[in-house]
């Protein structure tokens, strides 16, 4: 053709870095060229980048419209998408800098020429030739390898005239072929096709969020109802992942596409029903053993590190024995997850209008999808959850011993304790527990018996960290029950896994984290606590004590909804600190 050549150097360069930019700059200067381009027969047929009106997707919506998406997974990748066309667009000016009509490239021009790609573009590796580029006069040697290597990647896409007509059919009723003796192609409709009716494409196993952004459409199916969940890990929880013997690359992912995962609508898990106690099939694979790799703390992060094989999606049982832990913050974080993704979508939709025209509306059937969707999911973990909190460290029953083998294999092998149960089960020390209820009744000038959900939105860490005090205390004097078996060892073990921590300056740092009302509290209530004889830190200093007690509230607890025996807020749940023994 006798379009004007790009630059060379700059063709060569974006050309091997960024095939696609060059595919949109070419179609942005057949567009200017008119009916002086090869191509215009096809091109005038197309959605004109001054009738947008004919683009169907959210990105060339009016903001009227956009609005109607906001705290939906469209709505930022939007964003995503507009910022990515505009860096593309940068970079590709090199190609076109010395040509007259050089302003003529605009960032408008070329978000259309992008859309026409993304729209109604096909899959190098499936339609151009086997032959190609070497049968190719303008294609150098050197460049061959980096051009099969592009096509064989999918790094560009193709135009194909006609073949684009077809609507997508969520049913892959259509087949490629290829034929390697004649370098031809065939798109096949698996089913018969009556005089009059649509011929389909297959644009790929899509999911209505991928449907909407991508063509401006979403399908009925409820399977298609999937909603994403971006993570964003520290570097250190990220290489601790990519450690584990279950991890695998995604072929062909980036970063930041590795770390979106998608929860799943329950009418498509197989089987799904809603007393089932496992909620790992809602979720894309990964998600699970990523999340407990950001939350793991110091002891569980040494145990993966020497344990490769330690998954929570791959070897549950063993992963739920040795770091129930950290298996109930995984869930809890997800579960926390998933409602601020739902109290966004209601907040967002409360400042919405009534639906004015075909966009609003199917934005809304979208937005409400989507909530649903997480609905059910949280409401799933949220039963997982209630199940977890029966594993209750000081209201143990004859009654938990039932089905306790599923539990080991289905749930975390953890027991919670609240800081209300925690402290009403110093009651079988009478001494000790007068003395430390007198002494919070005094000091918080409350009445007994002690409203703790009074004390939780201030007090939480600091009564934690005198309640394991005394724990350990009790230990050191030999005085914990013979009935609590699993306590004492816990802080055995515990002691020994820190052992190497207390050692260093990092573990007294925890009191730092401290203000100064809240460790004079702590200071005051153990020097009335040590005077009972039954409390003693035997042959260690009390200041090793409240290091190990700051240290295990820290990395031993978690934050999660527990519901108040009694008091003011009795049978409400109230989110608190609860303490993990695994």
């Amino acid at each position: 053709h006798d379009s004007r050549a790009f630059s060379r150097p700059h063709l060569s360069r974006l050309g091997a870095e960024c095939p696609h930019v060059v595919g949109n700059y070419f179609l942005m200067q057949q567009y200017l060229e008119g009916d002086q381009s090869l191509w215009w027969p096809y091109i005038r047929l197309l959605p004109q980048p001054d009738a947008v009106a004919n683009f169907r997707m959210p990105l060339w919506w009016p903001e009227t419209d956009h609005v109607f998406l906001q705290g939906t997974n469209v709505y930022p990748a939007m964003e995503a998408t507009r910022k990515l066309w505009a860096h593309d667009w940068q970079r590709g000016k090199d190609l076109v800098h010395t040509f007259d009509n050089s302003s003529d490239f605009t960032l408008r021009l070329y978000e259309w020429a992008a859309t026409i790609f993304s729209t109604r573009s096909f899959r190098a590796s499936l339609t151009i030739p086997r032959a190609f580029p070497h049968d190719h006069e303008e294609c150098l040697p050197v460049e061959e390898p980096m051009v099969r290597e592009h096509i064989s990647q999918d790094n560009f896409s193709v135009l194909l005239p006609l073949m684009d007509i077809g609507n997508h059919c969520e049913d892959k009723l259509v087949d490629w072929k290829g034929n390697l003796a004649s370098d031809q192609i065939t798109l096949v409709n698996l089913k018969s096709i009556e005089s009059g009716s649509q011929i389909y494409n297959y644009y790929g196993d899509k999911s209505n969020s991928e449907l909407l952004l991508g063509y401006g459409f979403i399908l009925p199916n409820p399977r298609l109802d999937t909603v994403n969940i971006k993570l964003a890990p520290q570097p250190d929880a990220l290489e601790r992942r990519q450690r584990q013997l279950c991890f695998t690359r995604p072929a062909g992912k980036t970063l930041e596409q590795e770390l979106m995962f998608c929860v799943h609508p329950i009418s498509s898990s197989p089987d799904a029903n809603e007393n089932d106690s496992d909620p790992s099939s809602l979720f894309s694979s990964g998600l699970l053993d990523l999340l407990s790799c950001i939350v793991a703390n110091e002891r569980e992060r040494r145990h993966m590190s020497s344990h490769g094989d330690c998954c929570l999606e791959h070897n549950p049982a063993r992963f739920n024995e040795v770091l129930g832990r950290n298996a109930v913050q995984t869930w809890q974080l997800l579960h926390q997850k998933l409602q601020a993704d739902m109290t966004k979508l209601q907040t967002t939709e409360k400042l919405l209008s009534s639906p004015q025209n075909t966009n609003q509306v199917m934005a809304l059937e979208y937005r409400r999808r989507q909530f649903h969707v997480l609905q059910a999911a949280a409401h799933r973990l949220s039963l997982y959850l209630d199940r977890v909190r029966l594993e209750n460290l000081f209201d143990w029953q004859e009654s938990k011993q039932v089905e306790r083998q599923e539990a080991i294999e289905i749930r975390p092998r953890v027991e919670l304790a609240s800081l209300e149960w925690a402290y009403e089960w110093l009651r079988q020390f009478p001494g000790v527990y007068e003395t430390i209820t007198h002494a919070i009744a005094d000091d918080q000038a409350e009445p007994l018996p002690i409203d703790w959900a009074l004390l939780l939105a201030d007090w939480d860490r600091s009564y934690w960290v005198i309640w394991i005090c005394i724990i350990l205390m009790l230990r050191e004097a030999q005085l914990l029950p013979a009935s609590c078996p699993r306590l004492v060892a816990w802080l055995g073990s515990l002691e020994r896994s820190y052992q190497i921590v207390l050692q260093t300056k990092h573990a007294w740092d925890c009191e730092r984290r401290y203000d100064r009302a809240e460790l004079e509290i702590i200071d005051s209530m153990l020097t009335v606590i040590v005077k009972e004889p039954l409390i003693s830190p035997g042959q260690k200093t009390l200041g090793q004590i409240k290091a190990l007690a700051f240290y295990v509230y820290q990395e031993e607890t978690i934050f999660m909804a527990w519901e108040m025996k009694g008091g003011s807020s009795a049978g409400t749940m109230i989110d608190q600190s609860i303490l993990c023994v695994s």
